[in-house]
């Protein structure tokens, strides 16, 4: 309660509690609700405070009154992450020798965009930015604050930052941090986390970004730009990376030629699973030594089906036969393929399907094919087993069709219903009153 008043300057409120004695003032560790008047910006109730309790002081280590220590630190940070420059003044006049050492305040202020804050306390407390406190710049990056970045160039002679400033700024989906960095002039810092953990938030656009920088594609295809950290051993992580982007020289500069030599330090299976994910064939084949039969292959066609990569479909198509001097049957896989394939709208893996006698399913699984794609939203690969005659829109039986329209809702997907709709009016009409029963 007491946080709560001061926060939002309520200064009648204090006063009635201390008049009618309903709260003990001088017991409570006062810091904490002076640190909420800082953040709320009310000097009127550290004034307040300052008058009715005994006990507020500055305290060192060293000394301590009734256990009750009132230290500037926390109301100055307070203080900085709101932005209230006359609490700061504040706190100078109440405790000037305690404001010798600002580089963390003023780190909390780069971290939450405060640029007016930034100016007036360098001038003040004589605060210069260089090399020796990288922070700033990779806070205010991670942060998004490019006004921030803007006032650091402009009052440094040599600013500071590493590699984190980008890699945070692509993990927090900081576009115009990337387009900022681009435009500065400065030597880019980053490293191959950069765009792995973009690509692991579902940052796209962070991911586009990076695709379409030329300067990225020379960093992975020949060396580390100056400056930035050269990894001590290879990760899982920078090999997922260097297989999605399609890298394969500075994979091979990273590895060699054999991945079985790191196969004991990094997880192989989502090398390859990243390699079917991506379409990268060429990487595929040159390094398949460690790709196991059905660890390995079956969740890379999979990927390669959902992702509609035909050349690497076929490549582990051709790598499972060769393993195997006999026709094996692998019809669940074919299942399985087709399902993902019509999920995801894949034309052209479940074009080669269906055309094959082997790897077409049979009339009984049929409508969980229709399904699948129902519950995709897949209305491209339902038109194309109509176009291509495998099924009309009116063929299913009263049961099945239910069944696939409720694959459809289930998802919530209501282009599937309206299309079906249009192709079977009568079928869906059934199916609603059904529904409703």
């Amino acid at each position: 309660m007491l946080v709560g008043l001061c926060k939002s300057g309520n200064l009648k409120g204090l006063e009635s509690l201390q008049e009618r004695s309903i709260v003990d003032l001088s017991s409570r560790p006062i810091y904490k609700y002076m640190a909420a008047a800082s953040e709320g910006g009310f000097v009127d109730i550290l004034d307040w405070w300052v008058g009715a309790v005994s006990t507020v002081e500055s305290t060192r280590h060293d000394r301590k009154r009734n256990g009750r220590p009132c230290h500037p630190n926390e109301g100055l940070q307070a203080a900085a992450m709101a932005g209230h420059w006359h609490v700061f003044q504040w706190w100078r006049t109440y405790e000037p020798q305690d404001m010798l050492h600002m580089e963390l305040r003023f780190l909390t202020m780069c971290r939450h965009g405060h640029v007016d804050l930034l100016s007036r306390a360098s001038l003040c407390f004589r605060i210069y930015l260089d090399d020796d406190f990288p922070e700033y710049m990779d806070e205010a990056s991670a942060a998004g604050h490019v006004e921030v970045l803007d006032w650091i160039m402009t009052h440094s002679e040599s600013p500071g930052y590493t590699h984190k400033a980008m890699d945070e700024a692509s993990r927090n989906g900081h576009l115009h941090v990337l387009d900022w960095w681009a435009q500065s002039g400065l030597p880019l810092k980053f490293t191959s986390s950069a765009k792995v953990d973009a690509v692991r938030a579902g940052k796209t656009d962070i991911v586009n970004w990076y695709n379409s920088f030329p300067l990225y594609r020379t960093l992975l295809c020949s060396s580390l730009l100056p400056d930035s950290p050269a990894p001590s051993a290879i990760r899982t992580a920078d090999l997922v990376m260097l297989a999605s982007f399609g890298a394969l020289p500075w994979i091979r500069a990273a590895i060699g030629d054999d991945i079985l030599s790191v196969s004991h330090v990094v997880d192989t299976s989502a090398f390859y699973r990243a390699i079917a994910r991506s379409g990268h064939v060429h990487i595929m084949d040159k390094y398949n030594s460690d790709l196991r039969d059905n660890e390995d292959v079956e969740p890379c066609l999979q990927l390669a089906a959902q992702y509609d990569h035909i050349q690497v479909w076929r490549y582990l198509i051709d790598e499972m036969y060769t393993d195997h001097d006999y026709d094996p049957d692998f019809s669940d896989l074919w299942k399985s393929c087709v399902h993902v394939a019509a999920e995801h709208g894949s034309l052209d893996i479940l074009e080669v399907l269906m055309i094959n006698i082997k790897t077409r399913p049979l009339a009984s699984d049929f409508l969980s094919v229709v399904a699948a794609a129902c519950k995709g939203g897949s209305i491209k690969a339902l038109q194309f087993l109509i176009d291509n005659k495998y099924w009309t829109a009116g063929s299913l039986s009263q049961h099945d069709m239910q069944a696939a329209l409720r694959a459809a809702a289930a998802h919530g997907r209501i282009e599937v219903l309206q299309w079906w709709y249009s192709k079977s009016q009568q079928q869906v009409s059934a199916f609603l009153v059904f529904s409703r029963d």
